[in-house]
This record gives C-alpha cells, structure tokens and sequence, in this order.
C-alpha cells in the first residue's frame, strides 16, 4: 500500500452557514468516528463546499470510514482544488508524483503544484523548485527554482531553505554562484534542523572569513523573527567592521493556533497533528523530536506517527516549550524499561534519535 497523502487540514476557509457543519466533521475525523464523519461531510461536498470536499476525499484516500479508492478520492481533490482548495491541490501533486492511482506523472503533479504554491502553499513552492531545479517534468530553469524556493524559504520551509542554498552555492549557466546568500540560507536551514546543512555552512563560514559575522548575524535575526512576525530576509551589508554575532535565543512561543497540513524535511505531506492531550504526571515519555521551529517539530512528529502507526498512533502527544526550543514529547508508559523498548523498536526502523524521558 502507498505511504497516506494528506487528510486532515485544521485550517479550512469554508463558508459561514456550512463552517460549523464542516468543522463537526472534522470533529469527528479527529475523534476517529470515520463513518459518520463522511455522512455528516458527504451533503456538504455534494453543495461544492471546498473544505467537505477536500476531508471526504482524504477519507477515500486512506479508506476510514469509507472503502479506499483512490479514483473516487481524487474525484473528490480534484472538485475541491477547483473551488479553490490549496492543500486539495497539494494533495493531488502528491498523489500525480507517487502514482497512487496509477503510473507516477511528473508533468501532471508539476500542474498540481503550481497551482497551490500560487495559493502560497509552502511546500508545493519547494516542490516545483525542486522540479525547475532538476528538470523533472518540465524543462530546467534555475531561476525559475530560486523564485519559488526563496518564496517557499521566507514561509520558513527548512527543506526549501537548504535547497535555496545549494543552488546559491553551485549557481549555473542561469544563475551566478553567490557564497554569503548561500551562507545565510544554510545557517537558517540548520537552525531549522536540517543536519544536511551544517557542513555546507561550516565550510562557508571558513571561505567568507571574517565576513561571514554578518551574515550569520542575519541569519539569527530571520530565524528569531520567523514564528511571529513576517518579515523581509535582511541581507549582510558590507562594512569596515563586522559587528560580533548576537547570541541565539530561541524565538517567543507563537500563539496557540489551529496547524494545516505540514510538510516534512523528506518531501512529503503529512497530516497535522491532533490536539495534545496532557499526559498524567507519573508517566515516563520519549523525545523523538526537537528544534526551534514549532511547525518544523509538528512536522517531524506527524511524519513518525503516520510512516509507523503500529508503534506511535496510540500515544499522546504533546509539543512543549522551553530554554532550548521546542520538543516533541509521545506516552506515557508506566515504566523506564517500556520507554527504551519503544526507543530500541523505532531506532531499529531508522529514527535516529530517541531517548527516554522521566517524569
């Protein structure tokens, strides 16, 4: 069976005579009460209501509630995305590039993308950077990449910001290699968590000598500014006399809001997760997921909890703030012992990072 695409979607514009009836739908998906979730949405995707029809496509797609099918699935996007639906036009990009519903189709997944990164979707903005980058679909066009990977970056996307600075990096025939912007979108990267990006930026830093403060300084700013305020990427100016870097502190706790659909750093889709529920007191839990970037931490563990949902689907989950970040915290298991088998399991399946924590 292919790998689940995107169903649920917390931030929906629906219509105010149909919102409360889409959001008891989408009560119900959360609660796990499929079946009557796609008879409360059905009425309401039959009367073009975008939202209903992204959720009961979601449905067919992963097969709660109703049978999977993944044709009638992508009947059900597809009206959604033409009434304007930007996460039902990711989806079907998803679905074009994996062939869930028969041979992967670059070209068609490239339509489907373009279409939500120009509804701002941060992710299909990667994925079509990716797509000009490498002239998968379409024919190759690097400035074309950098437009949308920039665009995708300054939304915050981690993936999109070590791409950006890849390509800076390398440039091309279309594009001239530009070392400091490359500096700064792979320091923002790492700081994202993108281990990938370290290196690159470590070796920047000793090219650029001395100059590379003041990109780094830029770097700190954007990534401090990024979770509340949107903002410009302020770029190093050149001056006689770099100024020290200011030391990171990890960015103001955003407030508390209803999460869409996330992409993580392997370039798939993944449901958001449901509201935390707090775990008793007396339970150990385990870290699987950490960084300064609450959505890039929803991310990480959305992904673990739908690629193995015969280990984590049944735990609690639970995003926590403090001096170093976020983190991502899944239990509670009456006993130490139970926490580190969880942890042997799913290091042994590739998580790379797992620990026990106490209560």
């Amino acid at each position: 069976m292919k790998p689940w695409l995107p169903l649920l979607c917390l931030i929906l514009s629906v219509a105010p005579a149909a919102a409360a009836d889409v959001a008891k739908g989408r009560a119900l998906i959360e609660q796990g009460s499929y079946e009557q979730a796609f008879y409360e949405l059905l009425p309401l995707a039959e009367a073009q209501d975008a939202a209903a029809q992204y959720l009961v496509g979601g449905l067919y797609l992963i097969g709660k509630g109703v049978p999977q099918d993944p044709n009638e699935a992508r009947k059900w996007l597809a009206r959604s995305a033409q009434n304007g639906h930007a996460e039902a036009a990711m989806a079907l990009g998803d679905m074009a590039a994996r062939g869930f519903a028969g041979k992967p189709d670059p070209a068609q997944a490239l339509v489907w993308y373009r279409r939500a990164a120009e509804q701002g979707v941060a992710a299909a903005q990667n994925n079509l950077g990716i797509a000009m980058a490498s002239g998968k679909g379409t024919s190759r066009d690097l400035k074309g990449a950098l437009h949308w990977l920039e665009r995708s970056a300054r939304q915050g996307n981690a993936e999109a910001q070590f791409n950006l600075g890849h390509i800076l990096e390398t440039g091309g025939a279309q594009v001239k290699a530009d070392s400091d912007r490359a500096l700064l979108w792979y320091a923002v990267a790492a700081k994202a968590g993108i281990k990938d990006a370290e290196k690159p930026r470590d070796r920047l830093i000793r090219k650029l000598g001395k100059k590379s403060k003041l990109t780094l300084t830029s770097a700190q700013r954007f990534v401090a500014k990024l979770e509340t305020v949107p903002m410009p990427l302020p770029m190093p100016v050149e001056s006689e006399k770099a100024p020290e870097p200011e030391p990171a502190k990890p960015p103001p706790p955003p407030p508390a809001k209803k999460e869409a659909a996330v992409k993580s750093s392997d370039g798939k889709t993944y449901p958001p997760l449901p509201p935390a529920r707090k775990m008793g007191r007396g339970g150990y839990k385990i870290q699987l997921a950490s960084g300064v970037s609450q959505s890039e931490v929803s991310k990480q563990a959305s992904k673990l909890r739908f690629d193995m949902p015969d280990l984590l689907s049944d735990l609690e989950v639970s995003i926590v703030y403090g001096e170093a970040g976020f983190t991502a915290l899944m239990g509670p298991f009456a006993t130490p012992d139970e926490a580190e088998a969880l942890c042997v399991k799913l290091m042994a399946r590739g998580v790379k990072s797992c620990s026990p924590v106490p209560p």
